[in-house]
């Protein structure tokens, strides 16, 4: 069935761009094979190379590419969804809103957890200092993907990070109370489904926040440090890792945390250069 679609999909992707590219307009297609395609113009880009059967159509020229689309919902019930490797992408009047809205309802209800009620905070103040003997959890598999989701989660929603970063810590050997602080994060996404990272033109100026928290792990005393940077109102890079070595005072924590910082900083401003 896969293979049926694909062919049908090629033949009449390749239909409409031989159709719609004429003025000498370069067309290099790829060799047809069952597995993913893609067709390739100078105005827009058909690929299929996406999970779900679904296909990307991208380009530079939006009346093209809007034509294009117009003629695929001719012949087939399609749904246009924004979405990048499982962000969807909004414009709004501001500028565009990232969301990962569609994977946390997806995570959400494959946990069974669709109908529960919403945390205030993805962790308790208590969390992170507790050293409860618990039982180790029975299926460190699911606990394994779960904690990955939440990792992949981040992307649009830093405020999890920090929580994240604690449960993927157990990640070997996890306990029943490490389920529980996992299903606490559960909880929390439930709440916040619809946030997410806005992108909004305008200053390009690059602002960077640390901070340590000391010792905060009793079982090795090793401290975490967290940075962020924004370009102008815009959140671009952020980061809430232990330390690799035990800081002997606060202030060592602090500089490790700046240290970090900077180096992030350095690499964002060449990049953008």
């Amino acid at each position: 069935m896969f293979s049926n679609w694909t062919h049908l999909m090629r033949s009449f992707t390749e239909k409409s761009l031989n159709k719609s590219t004429s003025n000498n307009l370069m067309d290099t297609k790829i060799p047809f094979n069952p597995m993913p395609f893609a067709s390739f113009t100078n105005r827009c880009t058909v690929s299929n190379k996406r999970p779900n059967n679904g296909f990307t159509v991208t380009g530079n020229d939006p009346l093209h590419t809007q034509q294009l689309l117009q003629d695929l919902k001719s012949h087939f019930a399609i749904k246009h969804i924004s979405l990048f490797l499982g962000i969807q992408i909004n414009r709004t009047n501001a500028g565009f809103f990232l969301t990962q809205g569609h994977y946390a309802s997806k995570i959400l209800q494959e946990t069974g957890m669709s109908n529960c009620k919403a945390a205030p905070t993805p962790i308790t103040p208590a969390s992170k200092h507790a050293t409860i003997d618990s039982n180790p959890f029975p299926d460190a598999y699911l606990y394994r993907c779960l904690a990955g989701s939440l990792q992949y989660l981040s992307i649009t929603l830093p405020d999890i990070a920090f929580a994240t970063n604690q449960v993927c810590q157990h990640m070997q050997s996890p306990t029943d109370h490490d389920f529980q602080n996992l299903k606490r994060i559960l909880l929390y996404v439930k709440g916040t489904i619809t946030h997410g990272l806005p992108i909004i033109p305008g200053d390009t100026t690059l602002h960077t926040f640390t901070d340590a928290d000391w010792a905060s792990d009793l079982t090795d005393r090793k401290s975490i440090s967290g940075f962020c940077t924004f370009m102008g109102s815009n959140l671009l890079s952020w980061s809430v890792k232990k330390q690799i070595t035990v800081a002997k005072s606060s202030t060592e924590a602090e500089y490790r945390a700046l240290s970090a910082a900077t180096t992030d900083n350095l690499w964002l401003r060449r990049l953008a250069d």
